[in-house]
């Protein structure tokens, strides 16, 4: 199997694979790679900008055919099951939000290559796609393998510091014939510990291997650039979710399809169709995008699970369709379908670097800890043989950790840089791929810095206290289908930004408690009602008991959903308020 098409079976595009968890089990695979005419040879110390210079000059050509056969249209192939095989490729890491990245990246490419009937357009969109995805596998490979080379010389010492104990123990028993019980125990416990360093030192290996074959590193000498990632390693607090969202339609090349279209859309109009088939997103969009807020994280990943399969659905229906009009028709849903989905790619990207800076925290207080208690062990005074092995345990569970933390110090700056690459920053054109690897590394560091700088520019200025509207409205029964079709027109006040509420206020009142009826929300499409019930069923157990309705109704000449529970006695106001209190949609009436 070559180098390329590993990248793109674990994890499609690489965003944020472990790629060395999944391939590695079986030990060292050595695979067949692409030649290459003549690779620059390396010289002295390989930072990441020269790692990143090397994958995508000499893997693009490859890559371009293995992601054409993937994406483009196949009649035999049904697109669903792509997307079901990305979300179940589990990488090291914790964060189910990395396999929702990798089926979205799937589904927009597939989209975008399918509903263009320009072929230049579809061979610059995969060039551009391969070139990031080198990279960002590039950023990984590099950091896993600075981490190995760097422990496997420590795990040899301690394997041939506890392989010497075991060869006494075994000399002891070809004199005596026999060991004690305890002499037993001790000589076992360290075979296990050896076991494990070594199974450990085997997958760390591998990782260098795989950065020498991505990068065409022959060299027997390798030595790799350890300092910071500079702008690979931090997010500017004055950027946020928005920021990128708006960038993402100013540059990125999907949206230039809307050429090709009947109907064009401006930003805001994306938006607002993004708010009326997800009513999640308007919800988060008044209640700040937290990656902390485990309600938030698991919404997200559920509507990036369903946008997944609803745009490749949508793409291969209007690849399907023989009827002329009917193909205009699906084409045009999938673009809106596709724009929704590009945004949420976006948003996704954005939590997983601040939920990194949180998990990363996390582990490095748990590494600190273990090291005291490894310390303290270490100055125990005569220690038995339990208590030596206990000690190896506890520094193998620290290699682990620490390879844990370097992990997660590698996917976060493959998502900070997949995020420029999400909002449409891509530095790599054929031209700049004809160069030197020098040259190309150059470019790459002035680029990666222009980006920032532009995205620092465009960024709006600290909000003043803006006019919103009272919610008093929102307890009404139809406030949504009001809001959407521009009534009613309440009075405002200026309030800030931050202290808006939206429509989560508690009812307070005994009548609230005689209310049979509970709306959990209004959809424009009966399918997101759907999904909706799936997700609130298992965020709230206490909606199970319930068999819900959708309602159906008119509202401005298009159809709304309603997803309603009932109760004929009442005594709904006490889970209401519990669904309000976390932000989630719920009218009693």
């Amino acid at each position: 199997m070559t180098v390329i098409k590993k990248l793109l079976s674990v994890s499609f595009l690489m965003i944020l694979a472990a790629c060395g968890s999944e391939t590695q089990k079986k030990g060292t695979f050595i695979e067949t790679v692409v030649p290459v005419v003549n690779p620059e040879p390396v010289k002295g110390r390989v930072d990441v900008y020269t790692s990143m210079a090397r994958g995508v000059k000499y893997n693009t050509e490859a890559m371009v055919p293995e992601l054409r056969k993937k994406v483009l249209y196949n009649k035999e192939a049904n697109p669903r099951a792509v997307v079901a095989d990305v979300l179940k490729m589990k990488s090291m890491s914790q964060n189910p939000l990395y396999d929702n990245l990798r089926a979205l990246d799937f589904a927009i490419i597939y989209a975008a290559a399918n509903l263009s009937s320009n072929e230049q357009f579809v061979s610059d969109y995969l060039n551009a796609k391969a070139s990031q995805t080198l990279a960002l596998a590039a950023i990984k490979a590099h950091k896993d393998a600075l981490f190995a080379q760097k422990k496997i010389k420590e795990i040899d010492r301690m394997i041939a510091k506890q392989q010497r104990e075991v060869n006494l123990l075994a000399a002891k028993q070809n004199r005596t014939g026999v060991l004690s019980s305890a002499d037993e125990a001790y000589k076992k416990g360290l075979e296990v510990v050896i076991y494990k360093l070594a199974e450990m030192k085997q997958k760390l290996e591998n990782d260098v291997i795989l950065y020498r074959q991505l990068a065409k590193v022959d060299d027997a000498k390798l030595e790799l650039e350890g300092r910071r990632f500079y702008e690979l390693d931090d997010l500017d607090a004055k950027l946020g979710a928005e920021d990128f969202f708006r960038s993402a339609y100013e540059n990125r090349m999907e949206f230039s399809l809307q050429q090709e279209l009947p109907k064009k859309y401006d930003y805001e109009q994306l938006r607002i169709m993004a708010r009326q088939a997800y009513p999640q997103v308007e919800r988060l969009e008044i209640n700040g995008y937290n990656a902390e807020d485990p309600v938030y994280l698991k919404e997200l990943q559920q509507r990036a699970t369903f946008q997944s399969n609803y745009l490749v659905d949508k793409v291969w229906q209007y690849g399907q369709a023989a009827n002329n009009g009917a193909r205009k028709q699906l084409r045009q849903e999938a673009f809106e379908e596709m724009s929704a989905a590009i945004l949420t790619q976006n948003e996704i990207a954005y939590n997983v670097v601040k939920r990194a800076d949180i998990d990363n925290e996390e582990i490095n207080k748990r590494i600190a800890e273990l090291k005291k208690v490894i310390a303290q062990g270490e100055k125990r005074y005569r220690p038995g043989n339990t208590q030596k092995v206990d000690l190896l345990e506890q520094k193998v569970a620290l290699l682990n950790l620490e390879q844990q933390a370097s992990q997660m110090l590698a996917e976060r700056a493959v998502a900070l840089r997949a995020l420029y690459f999400y909002a449409g920053f891509n530095p790599f054109s054929p031209k700049l791929k004809d160069g030197k690897i020098k040259d190309i590394s150059s470019a790459l560091k002035t680029g990666f810095n222009k980006d920032m700088i532009e995205m620092l520019a465009q960024a709006p200025l600290p909000q003043t206290p803006i006019q919103v509207e009272k919610n008093d409205w929102a307890k009404k029964e139809n406030w949504l289908e009001a809001l959407v079709e521009g009534k009613p027109e309440p009075k405002s006040e200026s309030v800030s930004y931050r202290s808006y509420t939206g429509n989560f206020d508690l009812y307070e009142g005994a009548q609230y408690d005689k209310k049979t009826v509970m709306q959990l929300g209004s959809y424009r499409e009966k399918a997101n009602a759907d999904l909706d019930w799936k997700m609130l069923k298992q965020l709230y157990p206490e909606l199970q008991r319930f068999s819900p309705v959708v309602e159906k109704a008119q509202v401005g000449g298009r159809p709304m959903y309603r997803l309603v529970v009932r109760q004929p006695g009442g005594g709904l106001k006490e889970l209401c308020n519990k669904l309000r209190q976390d932000k989630t949609d719920c009218l009693l009436r």
